[in-house]
């Protein structure tokens, strides 16, 4: 990142990287059985069945499918993360758990994970749905700061790569993370876990505790809390940053009342608390250098894991991050014989507050405060057949329903400097309000016991509302003032104000799979339409409602693939070859200053095709 000051330029550097997807994506992959990648752990309920040898790998069983599978007959390209294993590692975060994953990369950033596979995902931009679907225990959890404590008491993580738009949905054009996490147990069982490590002061703690309370009802409660001082040092403040302080507690209860029902009722809630940043200056002009030596005499340049700021001349500059993060499943599971039927019923939500030194010096320049909050809504139901017949099928209905709020302010106090800016407050409120349906069904014929051919579709209408204001006012004060016109004028937006905007789409998806198994190699080729909805550029600053719009992101996906393992089953592989053309991808760039900027690339067709797929429209 460069900021400008005049002619003179810093930069600064973040300890974390960040990637962006391509137009195009061809690759190759290859897999071994791995520990952290493709593996699975004994013990862990159903997801792994011991070798009967006792010599081999275990059978790894995944829901990648909506049904218990053994991995080597799924054709799709899945990568499985087992919880025992995690748990040993003493894996804290999701981008730990995920590095040994090839092809996947987790970003945090202040407001959620950025989830890539494949080189897919999306920025950071707020307007944005993910590229990377996060389901966990079959809820889906739209945005990155949701689901930011579903690594907790985790069974097994299974990684699917490339677009999943038939049973997973709209929003997984890049790929699905179906995250399991561990039910109540049917015998007692208690533990507490302390993890130390005292070079940056960090206490984790982890208490477990499950066992059936009555013959139908059995309950599981996990609490965890994680405490560091920090990595960096801060030679203005004289303390380590960033300093966090976070909470997250669990609780589920499974009822079977009959051999045929089973119910899960999960809630969870968390609490994130950051104080201080980690961005620091690696490089300074002599004219800033001038400015902060002054306020900080030892100030540094370099990448050394020591900072200077932020400035304290308004109560507003300050870098901390305080979040909250609940949501609550009931799932339902009727075994009707030759079917089974499944409601997945849920509620989940977050509201995040966000403070950050835009200009990353003592100096009080620029400095941003972000309050967000976003709820969700979101009810299944699924039916499906029995397995291991000449025809499997299932299919069902998805509602959901989506409230974002998001609030900006970029705090500008230019009177430390010789540019003759002044100061004010530059204001951001965005709301958007998303409802969604879809139908879908699979299909899989088994024409013998090695061949089958699997064919899915799936409608979807999205329909998404927007209100937007974007205004300068006095420095610290909320009321517009129309006089600050020199913000505009050195390009830090233009005041405006859109009221009941709305856009709506719908979609036809299509998956066909043909899958080959005529011994323990297993041989797959599908063809994947993916979809992500376009919506509303959340970080604008011109107001052109053209600009704001964004289309609709498609994929058409081609893929073959071979998965098997020795005779003897100590050697366990699987290799994947894939080409995607994806059309409107959408991107976003952080400016610096001024918003995160969506741009799109799209694969140009005649023009006589060329379509929106939907138009803008006024309401009320």
């Amino acid at each position: 990142m460069v900021l400008t000051l005049g002619r003179e330029e810093m930069s600064v550097a973040y300890t974390i990287k960040a990637r962006m997807g391509l137009l195009t994506a061809t690759a190759l992959a290859l897999s071994l059985q791995s520990p952290a990648a493709f593996a699975q752990d004994a013990g862990t309920g159903q997801s792994a069945r011991p070798d009967a040898s006792g010599s081999g790998l275990d059978e790894i069983i995944v829901t990648a499918r909506k049904r218990e599978e053994n991995l080597l007959d799924v054709p799709v390209s899945v990568a499985v993360v087992g919880g025992q294993s995690l748990d040993k590692q003493g894996v804290q975060m999701l981008g730990e758990a995920l590095k040994a994953v090839p092809g996947v990369s987790v970003t945090p950033t202040p407001v959620g994970d950025l989830l890539f596979i494949r080189g897919i995902g999306s920025g950071e931009n707020q307007g944005f749905e993910m590229s990377v679907g996060t389901f966990v225990d079959g809820v889906y959890f739209g945005r990155g700061q949701s689901s930011r404590h579903a690594f907790l008491d985790v069974d097994r993580i299974e990684v699917l790569k490339g677009p999943q738009p038939i049973l997973f949905g709209k929003n997984t054009i890049g790929g699905a993370l179906n995250i399991t996490t561990r039910k109540p147990t049917d015998t007692f069982e208690a533990s507490i876990q302390e993890y130390i490590e005292p070079q940056f002061g960090t206490f984790r703690t982890t208490g477990i505790l499950s066992g059936p309370l009555s013959d139908t009802l059995a309950a599981r409660v996990v609490f965890r809390s994680y405490i560091t001082d920090g990595f960096v040092k801060n030679t203005f403040l004289g303390t380590e940053e960033p300093r966090r302080r976070d909470w997250v507690g669990r609780a589920t209860l499974a009822w079977n009342p009959t051999d045929r029902l089973e119910v899960l009722l999960k809630g969870e809630y968390g609490k994130a608390r950051m104080r201080g940043g980690r961005a620091q200056i690696s490089k300074a002009s002599p004219t800033l250098r001038q400015l902060i030596q002054p306020i900080d005499p030892n100030a540094e340049y370099e990448l050394n894991y020591r900072k200077s700021g932020p400035g304290v001349a308004n109560r507003f500059n300050r870098e901390f991050e305080d979040a909250s993060t609940y949501n609550a499943n009931l799932t339902a599971t009727l075994d009707l014989g030759s079917h089974t039927l499944t409601s997945v019923t849920s509620y989940a939500g977050y509201d995040v507050d966000y403070a950050f030194d835009s200009d990353f010096t003592p100096l009080d320049l620029i400095h941003q405060l972000w309050d967000q909050s976003w709820r969700s809504w979101a009810q299944e139901l699924r039916l499906a057949s029995a397995s291991g017949g000449v025809f499997e099928y299932q299919g069902g209905v998805y509602l959901s329903s989506e409230k974002l709020r998001s609030d900006k302010l970029a705090f500008l106090n230019f009177s430390q400097t010789p540019l003759p800016f002044g100061s004010g407050t530059r204001v951001q409120n965005f709301r958007q309000t998303t409802d969604n349906w879809s139908v879908f069904a699979e299909g899989t014929i088994n024409a013998t016991d090695a061949l089958s051919l699997v064919a899915g579709y799936r409608y979807t209408y999205d329909r998404k509302g927007m209100d937007k204001r974007f205004y300068f006012s006095d420095l610290g004060s909320l009321t517009p003032n129309p006089n600050l016109t020199i913000f505009s004028a050195i390009g830090l937006g233009v005041p405006h104000q859109l009221n009941d905007i709305e856009r709506s789409t719908n979609n036809h998806s299509l998956a066909l799979t043909l899958r080959y198994k005529p011994g323990d190699v297993m041989y797959y080729a599908s063809y994947t339409q993916g979809f992500k909805a376009g919506g509303f550029d959340e970080g604008d600053t011109k107001g052109k409602l053209n600009a704001i719009i964004f289309d609709d992101e498609k994929v058409d996906s081609f893929e073959i693939g071979i998965k098997g393992e020795s005779a003897d089953r100590r050697l366990r592989g699987q290799v994947a070859a894939f080409y995607s053309q994806y059309d409107n991808l959408q991107v976003s760039i952080f400016d610096g200053v001024a918003a995160l900027i969506v741009g799109k690339r799209r694969r140009p067709p005649p023009r006589a095709s060329r379509r929106r797929p939907s138009s803008p429209r006024r309401t009320g």
